[in-house]
This record gives structure tokens, C-alpha cells and sequence, in this order.
């Protein structure tokens, strides 16, 4: 499958790549170029168990994670607040047990109003949400992010740019805007995302106010995956259409990125792993692609490469069979 703006009108695209046929449809992609946008096939524990499609994009300046709500033509979508999503940049999406879970990165929220800082997210839902009865109709009721921390000492690199998965960790890419580019590759287990997901809420009680730990959460918890979200109470749908922010972050495994690269802006990653060790492919915003080596805890480059006639961006980086 592919997808594209299509010209301000997005549209997916199947390919039959034994004949070389294809079809097409309407998407709720991104209709804009700049933004970027992920799209899952999920093909069990939805509702109805039927196969649907996950996108995460801005639609014409509405920036939502969406997904067909199976026997209507209405998609479940996110709530349309800064609270929830800000000026987000997805990067990628997984299919893990009854969650889907999302890696963006977007404007925050919960720092000094005079400041502007880019953090990354991990997010999930649950498959089963099809929304609240009245409150949240065709909403999520289990949209739930938290902060990714990578960093070394006192830079920190906040920008998440690509993110692959292996054994239930996560290998993110990212890069820092302080003072001259640098770039990181971190690395997160799923327990520690899902100890944040079901730790405190973050809270902001006036548009201005500092942000504190939430009290008084209800009973039951509100976030969790269910298999009747029509049922919810309005307690629990109002608490998380308005704390959708988890107060714990997700820390980067060891408390230290697995490699660092100065001087250069990596945008895109691979990987292939075999009994010893993991090997990264990295793409970066000069036109170079990095072979690395992780083995034992460490990391270090193998091989660099330039597959472009000019230092251009490359704009996609993908393992197929034993090519890239």
C-alpha cells in the first residue's frame, strides 16, 4: 500500500506486485506534503474483528488519530485541542496486543508559555474504542500520551524522527536544537511506556496555570481498554477528554542513548538483527547512510555511504528482503 496528498486530495494506493495492477481509494492522510503522517493495517481485535486502517495526520489543519467505525461511514478521531494534540508530526505506528500505539512529536504544552519546545510522544488507543455514548461520541476514550526522554547529560535531543521495533523495545531517532545539529538513537522498553500510560495524569486546572499531578481520578480508572466504550461513564469521559497527558515520562533504557552523532541530522532508520547483535541503517539529512553495529551495549559505525549523486535529503529509508 502507498499514500500520498494526492494534490490536496489524499488518496491510498494498492499494488499488486505480481502484476503490477493497482486500485485506489480516498485516505484520511495528510493533505499537505510538509506534514507527516503514519498509516497502520490492523487486522485483528477491532471491532466487529474486522481489518481497518489507523491513520495519524493533519487533514486540513485538524491534526487526529483516525480509524473507520465499522457498519457507519463515521471515524473515530481525536479531540480537536491543543491539550490533546499540538502542531504534531507523526513518525510511525505499531499493532501491539488490544493497543495501537503512535510516536509523534509536537509542540508542548505543559512548559512556560513564553517558551516554544518540541517534545516526543508515544501515544496509544485501544482497538475496541468506538467512542463515548454522548460525551465523546465517535471519540476516543482511550487516548493517552506521555513524554520520551533522550538525552546526554545537558543536551537534549527532543525532536523524534523515525522509530523501528525489536522484542519489545523501541530504537528511536532523534536530533536537538541546541546550538549546532547532533543526533541520537535511544532506546525504550514497552513496560516502561506502559508504566507511564497507567501512572498519574498530568493536570492543568486554567489555561495558564502551572501543570500539577491530577487528583481525584475515578473509579474505574479512566483510559483503559474496554470492550464497551458506549458504557463509560461521563466522569471518566469527561477526566480524559480533559488529562490526556501522563505526569511520569518514558525514560531511554541504561539513562543513556545507545549512539550519538555530531554534526549531522539522521531522519530515518532501519534495522535487521541476527543471533549477536542488531544492525542500524540510518539515513540523514546530507544524503549519507550509516551501517552501525550494536553489540554488548555498544555502537559504532561500520560503514557510510552515499547513495545520491548530491548531499540531498533522503526522504525514505526501507529494508526489503536483504535490500535497503
Amino acid at each position: 500500500m502507498l499514500f500520498g496528498s494526492n494534490a490536496d486530495s489524499p488518496k491510498g494506493f494498492e499494488l499488486n506486485m505480481t502484476d503490477l495492477t493497482h486500485s485506489s481509494s480516498d485516505v484520511r492522510c495528510s493533505n499537505d506534503p510538509f506534514h507527516n503522517y503514519t498509516v497502520l493495517f490492523v487486522q485483528s481485535q477491532n471491532p466487529n474483528d474486522e481489518e481497518l486502517l489507523y491513520y495519524a495526520s493533519t487533514l486540513h489543519g485538524e491534526s487526529t488519530i483516525q480509524r473507520p467505525i465499522p457498519g457507519t461511514t463515521d471515524y473515530m478521531q481525536g479531540v480537536i485541542s491543543n491539550k490533546w494534540m499540538k502542531d504534531p508530526q507523526f513518525v510511525a505506528s505499531f499493532d501491539i496486543g488490544d493497543k495501537v500505539y503512535f510516536f509523534f512529536r509536537e509542540t508542548a504544552v505543559e512548559v512556560d508559555p513564553a517558551e516554544t519546545k518540541i517534545f516526543s510522544r508515544v501515544a496509544k488507543v485501544c482497538k475496541k474504542d468506538t467512542g463515548g455514548n454522548s460525551l465523546l461520541r465517535n471519540k476516543w476514550t482511550s487516548f493517552q500520551k506521555a513524554r520520551l526522554t533522550c538525552n546526554e547529560n545537558d543536551v537534549h535531543y527532543d525532536s523524534i524522527q523515525d522509530v523501528v521495533m525489536k522484542d519489545s523495545t523501541f530504537y528511536g531517532v532523534f536530533i536537538t536544537k541546541q546550538g549546532t545539529p547532533a543526533s541520537a538513537i535511544c532506546a525504550f522498553n514497552l513496560t516502561s511506556i506502559e508504566a507511564a500510560i497507567n501512572g498519574p495524569f498530568k493536570n492543568q486546572e486554567t489555561d495558564n496555570a502551572y501543570w500539577t499531578v491530577a487528583t481525584n481520578v475515578p473509579t474505574p480508572r479512566p483510559g483503559q481498554c474496554t470492550d464497551d466504550t458506549l458504557s463509560l461513564s461521563e466522569e471518566g469521559l469527561q477526566f480524559i477528554a480533559d488529562h490526556p497527558l501522563m505526569n511520569n515520562t518514558v525514560e531511554q533504557v541504561n539513562g543513556k542513548p545507545i549512539f550519538l552523532l555530531d554534526d549531522r541530522e539522521l531522519q530515518h532508520l532501519e534495522l535487521h538483527s541476527n543471533m549477536s547483535e542488531i544492525v542500524f541503517y540510518t539515513a540523514s539529512n546530507t544524503g549519507k547512510v550509516y551501517k552501525l553495529f550494536f553489540k554488548d551495549g555498544s555502537t559504532y559505525i561500520n560503514t557510510m555511504i552515499s547513495p545520491l549523486s548530491e548531499a540531498d535529503v533522503i526522504w525514505a529509508l526501507k529494508q526489503f528482503v536483504s535490500s535497503l
